[in-house]
């Protein structure tokens, strides 16, 4: 589907983190921006600003489409200067030859970098506008009246809001009103915006002073009295749904998908939405066809209500269509991510998924003709997609459904045209064709260009959206080694296609949009390739690989082999999408066409054979025998992804994985009563075998029930949180949880707040068991050749001991906070008393004697009458100085 652009399963409500992100970011706007205010007030600020001459806003010219449909709108007047509008202020990135040149080389299998890719935080540290730059942008909104309602972590964008006239103010503009042919109501500025030259200097572009809609959804259903007879009186109906259509397993057995292993496990994928759904439709489909309970998170932008229709007219079929099909093929995602905001923020929502970086893929079933994109737009656009690129994220667009018209649903007179962002150089444009199977359920026969009409190309119907780019040139991957598609030297578009006719198309249920129902369009196409490069996505990381990236590089080489290509896509030949036919090989109508899928699967899902080697091992008990079930799970350290499945060890305890050579691991080897080995900074040799054996100790065992405990390990330096070491399952409930008291503030706090997070040394906790328990992870054991320090804070303290053997109260000493020695052994302090056990049996507390010990894994209590330090010696005391001299090095 197409508007401006558009929206949105067990439903979970995400926004609490990315708030916290934002919050932190106002805050440090507010020490930079707010800081100048700290001397100065806004009315300064303002004044300074109007002394500085206005120039134009940059690349903040109308688009060339706009001007010819206003004209053929009708003229409302002034908009009311109350009225709310929210504005979209981009900033260039720094560096960005160095990014567009990293972008290229992890896309490049010859390339020392291939594979590799930016975490968010790297790619804020490399290539973020700087602060003041950004601050600078606030500051200005500040002083015009705007406030600030989302900020970009990679402070590459800035949404602010404020009144009409505010803005027309800020902006050097007035915003009229038009009703548009559609019926809808939009405003727009009268003029191009100007600006302080001190800001223009620091932006890429505004965008929100006009609400044109800013993307369409490209999805065609079949009319209902066709889709509700569709079995019976189409003799070549291919779907076994209930209205016709395509059902989940008739995709798979289409393309070649059936052995596939895979359902998404492991994995997660984001869909870029511009309305709402309603969860009850969803849970049709996928009870309707035993898909399971999806595990989807919705993650709503600049305060969007999530509701149906509330984003685009219509839109929420176009959402429920998506996920649909996401899930048709990948129902065990970890993770399917529905961003959802209104039509008019969808450039803050496309940057929104790409800072999260949540999702290695990203589907996009909006976009709007290239002649109704404003450069603004379009440059931001490109900065948000090559961000993904370098953090190694696909991103699928379908290319419309007008055929070669892409702005035919808004010119009377529609021209031959792309769509944006399916022609984006980093954005993978699919395409539509018309599929033929050997019958209801069957396999793979032919496609040809889903074709419609020029007359139905306005709704969508004018069949598969293809043809050259005006506005980007050829990327490398079309032009080398010999160019492809109809232009010499511009981006052609589409990369890809899959079946969208809706006489062939999908079954979703839809209940205000009247039940089952079968859909069509290249927006059902494009969330199928993506859940499709998910599937690819699972088999890399089984091997510890890398996700694919950006799709093109890849998919383009593997299809300029003849013998590759054969086998794994499917040629479209026939038909044409109104002014591009198809032919052998790339075209403009279906680019290379669709995907066979378990050949295609393996292809993309293999990188470099050569760099891979083979790590290999026992698991062994502290006595040398091996272990049999011990369970090993892999990470890759780069990104914290499982790779694949836990391996599980036979009779003789051994282990075997292969993995790239190009990566390092954290592995983890279990087995119950055993306390388990998390070892880091694994690597292998390629093209030979690595041995990495475990050795498991016993765990330490607790009771059932309340008690207070310590460890003389530190576990957090092993990253095991505090349910993985104790065998929970998050999230806790309030009696599993631990217990820290902290005196500073008179009260508890429990995990995961620090120190409660994990078990640390020299901390005392209190928790209550369910049952009999033990720890399940080894520590790493405090150091016996130095002194361990607890701080104690005035009050009640909670403390253990830190080392793995008795330690006496006469090994304490007790400082001040300065270093200075208040008493050489803990009995004899004026300051510290001594210390309270907790005894589990009688529910009540004994205090130590002088002669009494600090016992492993035992909590205490200690009362310090002012801030202080223990000094603890490990038992048995510290190792003797070395003498001043060597031996013989005296001289006679």
């Amino acid at each position: 589907m197409y508007s401006r652009y558009q929206r949105r399963s067990r439903v979970r409500r995400s926004g609490a983190a990315y708030a916290a992100t934002l919050t932190a970011i106002l805050a440090v706007a507010g020490a930079h921006a707010a800081g100048a205010q700290t001397t100065a007030s806004l009315a300064q600020i303002k004044a300074e600003f109007a002394s500085q001459p206005r120039v134009a806003v940059p690349h903040n010219e109308f688009a060339p489409g706009v001007a010819p449909l206003l004209n053929r709108s009708r003229f409302l007047g002034r908009q009311d200067g109350q009225t709310q509008v929210s504005i979209t202020v981009s900033l260039p990135l720094r560096n960005r030859a160095a990014l567009d040149e990293y972008v290229r080389r992890i896309a490049d299998p010859k390339d020392a970098l291939y594979g590799k890719g930016l975490t968010s935080k790297q790619f804020r540290e490399l290539y973020s506008p700087s602060h003041e730059d950004f601050d600078t942008v606030i500051s200005y909104a500040k002083s015009q009246g705007l406030s600030v309602a989302e900020a970009s972590p990679t402070r590459s964008l800035v949404l602010v809001r404020g009144s009409s006239r505010n803005v027309e103010s800020a902006f050097n503009v007035k915003l009229d009103r038009y009703l548009l042919p559609t019926g809808s109501v939009v405003y727009t500025n009268n003029v191009a915006p100007t600006i302080p030259q001190g800001v223009a200097s620091r932006i890429l572009g505004v965008t929100g002073l006009n609400s044109i809609p800013s993307v369409n959804y490209h999805r065609k259903a079949a009319p209902k009295f066709q889709t509700d007879l569709q079995s019976l009186l189409n003799p070549s109906a291919i779907g076994s749904g209930p209205a016709g259509g395509l059902a989940p397993n008739d995709i798979l057995a289409a393309y070649n998908l059936k052995t596939v292993p895979y359902k998404g496990e492991g994995q997660s994928l984001a869909v870029f939405q511009l309305d709402g759904y309603d969860m009850a439709d969803v849970t049709k489909y996928t009870t309707q066809f035993n898909l399971g309970t999806p595990n989807i998170t919705n993650i709503l932008y600049n305060g969007f209500s999530g509701l149906p229709n509330a984003g685009t007219d219509g839109g929420f079929l176009e959402v429920i269509l998506d996920i649909d099909m996401v899930l048709a093929l990948a129902p065990k995602l970890d993770h399917l991510y529905v961003y959802e905001a209104k039509n008019s923020d969808a450039l803050g929502l496309y940057q929104r998924i790409a800072d999260d970086n949540l999702a290695p893929v990203v589907s996009v079933s909006w976009g709007l003709a290239e002649s109704l994109v404003d450069n603004a737009t379009r440059l931001a656009e490109a900065q948000v997609f090559t961000q993904m690129a370098a953090q190694r994220q696909s991103i699928f667009n379908s290319s419309g459904d007008g055929g070669a018209y892409a702005d035919a649903g808004s010119q009377t007179t529609p021209t031959v045209s792309v769509s944006d962002p399916a022609s984006q150089p980093h954005v993978t444009g699919v395409g539509g064709t018309t599929l033929t199977t050997t019958g209801i359920g069957g396999t793979f026969v032919s496609e040809t260009v889903w074709k419609g009409t020029l007359a139905d190309a306005p709704l969508n119907g004018g069949g598969s959206g293809g043809g050259k780019s005006v506005i980007w040139p050829k990327p490398d991957y079309q032009k080398s080694p010999t160019p492809v598609g109809e232009s010499p030297d511009m981006r052609d578009v589409p990369d890809v296609a899959l079946d969208a006719d809706p006489a062939t198309g999908y079954d979703i249920y839809v209940a205000d949009g009247g039940g089952w129902s079968s859909s069509g369009g290249t927006s059902a196409a494009t969330p199928i390739w993506a859940a499709f490069i998910t599937l690819v996505n699972q088999q890399r990381a089984n091997v510890g690989d890398s996700a694919l990236g950006e799709a093109n590089p890849p998919i383009y080489a593997l299809a300029r082999d003849p013998a590759d290509y054969a086998a794994a896509f499917h040629d479209v030949t026939v038909g044409d999408n109104l002014i591009y036919s198809a032919k052998v090989g790339y075209d403009d109508a279906t680019g290379w066409g669709s995907f066979n899928g378990l050949e295609l699967l393996n292809r993309l899902a293999t990188s470099d054979p050569a760099s891979f080697g083979t790590l290999s091992g026992t698991v062994l008990d502290a006595d040398g025998a091996p272990l049999a079930g011990a369970t090993l799970h892999f990470v890759r350290e780069d990104t914290g992804a499982t790779i694949g499945t836990d391996l599980v060890t036979g009779v003789d305890g051994k282990y075997t994985k292969d993995l790239s050579s190009k990566l390092t691991y954290t592995v983890s080897a279990t087995k119950a009563p055993f306390a388990g080995r998390i070892d880091a900074g694994i690597n292998v040799v390629a093209g030979a075998t690595t041995v990495h054996d475990f050795v498991l100790t016993v765990g330490h065992p607790f009771s059932a029930g309340l008690q207070m405990i310590s460890a003389p390990y530190d576990f957090s330096l092993n990253d095991v949180s505090y349910p993985s070491l104790i065998g929970l399952t998050a999230p806790l409930t309030r009696e599993q949880r631990l217990y820290s008291y902290q005196p500073s503030q008179l009260q508890y706090v429990s995990y995961p707040t620090f120190p409660a997070d994990t078990l640390r040394p020299g901390e005392g906790y209190w928790v209550k068991f369910a049952a009999d328990n033990f720890t399940h992870f080894q520590g790493t054991p405090v150091k016996t050749t130095a002194v361990f320090q607890k701080v104690l804070q005035t009050g009640w303290n909670q403390i253990g001991n830190p080392f793995l053997e008795n330690t006496l109260l006469s090994s304490i000493a007790v400082y001040d906070v300065k270093g200075n020695l208040l008493s050489s052994t803990l009995p004899a302090s004026k300051v510290v008393k001594l210390p309270w056990a907790y005894r589990q049996a009688s529910n009540d507390y004994v205090q130590l004697t002088a002669n009494a010990p600090l016992v492993p894994w035992v909590g205490y209590w200690i009362y310090s009458s002012t801030a202080s330090v223990l000094v603890i010696t490990p038992p048995g005391g510290l190792p003797p100085n070395p003498p001043p001299t060597q031996p013989g090095s005296a001289r006679n």
